[in-house]
């Protein structure tokens, strides 16, 4: 095999499939690249086993052939080159020599054959999801998923299609987030029976997504089997397999009755409480991190939040409309900023029972700017198209106990 490259554009390539690589002694294969050099095209894929990506590679193939080579080691070289253009070669001795200007260098590679097989990239089940709503909905809920659960299913995101309806649950334990959008889903034949169906992607592979989806509209490829899942738009496929199991009932969780409502302004409270972060998260040796508390007060029209440790301590106070009685409850700070982070709306609703019972937290949406949004679509109707998509989100957080 011999292949000539760009140095750049073939860093720029591997960087992403980096991630799906792991260093073994008894599997070396899955800690490499499989390079595939076939009709004038050569493909690159990493497969760790659990989650793995396939890309065209920017190269101009002399020879055909197949290897798999080191992908840390490969990277290292392709990056320390000075020259812009250099040529791979791997003789029948698997020897792979790199050359770029007066430079060689010569290191160990496999037979394509030693790699793992990957999963079919294809499926009967398959749809269409806009890039930019994927990921927009993954940055709303990634924060919530659980990240070594001895619940399985917690260790990753929970997803499910209703026809065109798209939904994303992740749950650790102490926090919740379920965030939906309408319209965001289309599929590629009209079988009923995939319009509606659920699985749940693991965490690692929910990290690796969101760094290879794009903002915007334009599609991506989804396929499905029983225990894999491929993503695809046309110039990388990316695959990983599906954690086995029945998802929790979060809608049981949802439906709780709430006595204390909370309009508050979003922004305002999150600096509170990022500024309280420096008390809260800081590491004192002998002692726990500390929680935040909120003292909830009608007569006062407000919250009081406060937070303190071993050596420093905030206290600060927040204007907001209350409906009901007073209260005083903790929770993890840090919890409750990422929450706050996930919003989007200038306000945020705060529903609440007891000190001991679960918050829940909405977006409030302002009715003027959705009156103006829908006139700017009219407006722009004849021009660009732009979907109007109605989405729903709903975030749930437990509180910390003290006594």
């Amino acid at each position: 095999m011999k292949l000539v490259f760009n140095k750049n554009s073939m860093a720029a390539q591997i960087a992403p499939l980096m991630g799906s690589t792991v260093n073994k002694l008894d599997i070396p294969s899955i800690g490499g690249i499989l390079f595939e050099a076939k009709d004038g095209e050569c493909t690159m894929t990493t497969y760790d086993l659990q989650k793995g990506l396939k890309i065209k590679a920017n190269a101009e193939v002399l020879e055909e052939g197949s290897c798999v080579i080191n992908a840390q080691r490969f990277y290292s070289a392709v990056r320390a080159f000075s020259d812009d253009t250099v040529t791979l070669t791997v003789g029948d001795d698997k020897q792979a020599t790199l050359k770029c200007g007066k430079s060689r260098l010569q290191m160990n590679s496999m037979p394509g054959s030693d790699f793992p097989e990957i999963p079919a990239l294809t499926s009967k089940i398959n749809f269409l999801i806009p890039q930019g709503v994927l990921k927009k909905l993954i940055n709303k809920v990634s924060y919530a998923m659980a990240a070594n659960d001895h619940r399985n299913v917690l260790n990753g995101c929970y997803v499910r299609i209703n026809k065109d309806k798209l939904m994303l649950v992740a749950c650790d334990g102490f926090k919740i987030a379920k965030c939906e959008a309408d319209k965001s889903c289309k599929h590629m034949d009209e079988d009923e029976l995939i319009h509606r169906l659920s699985f749940i992607i693991p965490n690692k592979t929910v990290f690796e997504l969101v760094r290879l989806l794009e903002d915007g509209e334009e599609d991506i490829s989804i396929f499905l089997t029983k225990r894999h899942i491929v993503f695809t738009n046309g110039e990388y496929s990316f695959f990983s397999r599906l954690v086995d199991g029945e998802y929790i009932d979060f809608d049981k969780l949802f439906s709780g009755s709430y006595k204390i409502f909370c309009k508050v302004d979003r922004k305002g409270f999150l600096d509170i409480l990022e500024r309280s972060l420096i008390v809260t998260e800081e590491r004192i040796a002998g002692f726990n991190k500390t929680h935040i508390t909120l003292d909830i007060n009608r007569d006062n029209g407000g919250i009081s939040v406060s937070a303190l440790n071993a050596q420093s301590a905030i206290y600060d106070d927040i204007e907001c409309d209350i409906d009901g009685g007073d209260l005083v409850i903790n929770f993890n700070n840090k919890f409750l900023t990422e929450t706050l982070r996930s919003v989007e709306t200038d306000k945020v609703k705060i529903s609440l029972n007891t000190y001991l019972s679960a918050a829940l937290i909405e977006p409030v949406k302002d009715e003027n700017v959705e009156n103006a949004e829908n006139e700017e679509i009219e407006e722009n109707a004849d021009g660009e198209e732009k979907v109007k998509r109605e989405e729903n989100d709903i975030f749930l957080l437990l509180p910390v106990r003290t006594r």
